[in-house]
């Protein structure tokens, strides 16, 4: 019986994995989620930056790759393939930092834009354009901002995203990462609950329907019957108890029948008399033994009378 699983500790393991699992599982999820928004953070997605002069810095170092890239090329006719390709990467490398890019020719029309821009981005643009001299013009109004630059041939210009005016970014991220742990927490408790009752329940019900169709057997006569149940658990001594039972009601059931089977080799029968006494070696013997069990209460009526 040392060292086996009871259904009592079955039931004590059942009822801390019940609480531990789910809420391991909470804690790892709810890190997986504050890692991949720290990520996000770090990378720029969805957020900014810090200031207007990280901003600038930005911003300078982007129109010094396009006019790299736009070196030699025609303002005045559309942009080919190749120097698209090469913006993209200028653009892609701006958009870790929540940045895009927009082009413009000697026409004024725009032959490269990396995002569509919205009614902000144009007004913010116009603004700037309209102040723009020999120096970039910069404009900003709330959370966007722009800057504006122009050799005579190309204008660059640059948006951008502050990170601290990026709230609605992060409650989004916040409240993604709230549903995703509550998703795992409630996934968690359907499976701990399952494998719980797989632990206990099964273990329960298994002993108790072996218990109940041994009582049918014997109540149908078959007192042979005896419980095969080997698990060293609460229900081992219940079933000893059952078989003992039907051990003693085989051996009374087989002491009567050999009784019978004595007083009925021998004709000895028991059998009413003209007034209706039964009269005969059993009923004897079921008188005598009345007798003896009636003498004390005589003798303590007689010392209480005394």
């Amino acid at each position: 019986m040392a060292g086996a699983s009871t259904i009592r500790q079955r039931l004590r393991l059942s009822n801390v994995l019940m609480v531990v699992v789910p809420l391991a599982t909470c804690l790892v999820v709810a890190a997986v989620c504050l890692a991949v928004m720290w990520s996000e953070l770090r990378g720029g997605a969805g957020v900014g930056l810090d200031d207007p002069m990280d901003f600038t810095g930005a911003a300078e170092v982007a129109e010094e790759l396009v006019e790299h890239v736009l070196e030699g090329a025609d303002a005045s006719s559309a942009l080919p393939d190749d120097l698209k390709a090469r913006l993209d990467d200028v653009a892609d490398s701006l958009a870790g930092s929540s940045m895009s890019l927009e082009v413009a020719g000697a026409s004024g029309e725009v032959v490269y834009s990396s995002s569509g821009a919205s009614a902000q981005d144009d007004a913010l643009l116009a603004a700037a354009t309209s102040v723009l001299g020999s120096e970039p013009a910069s404009v900003s109004s709330g959370e966007r901002c722009v800057r504006v630059s122009s050799d005579g041939d190309w204008t660059i210009a640059v948006f951008g995203t502050y990170r601290e005016l990026t709230g609605d970014a992060m409650k989004r991220m916040v409240a993604i990462s709230v549903v995703v742990v509550l998703m795992a927490a409630a996934v968690s408790l359907a499976l701990m609950d399952r494998l719980c009752a797989r632990m206990v329940y099964d273990r329960v019900m298994g002993p108790l329907e072996t218990l109940r169709d041994g009582v049918r057997r014997i109540s149908e006569g078959d007192l042979s019957y005896r419980i095969s149940y080997d698990r060293p658990d609460e229900f081992a001594p219940i079933c000893a108890a059952f078989n003992d039972m039907a051990a003693r009601l085989e051996e009374s059931d087989e002491r009567e029948r050999r009784d019978q089977a004595h007083h009925e080799a021998h004709g000895e029968h028991d059998r009413r008399d003209d007034h209706g006494i039964v009269r005969g070696p059993i009923a004897s013997s079921l008188r005598a033994s009345r007798t003896t069990c009636a003498r004390p209460s005589r003798r303590y009526r007689a010392t209480s009378r005394g």
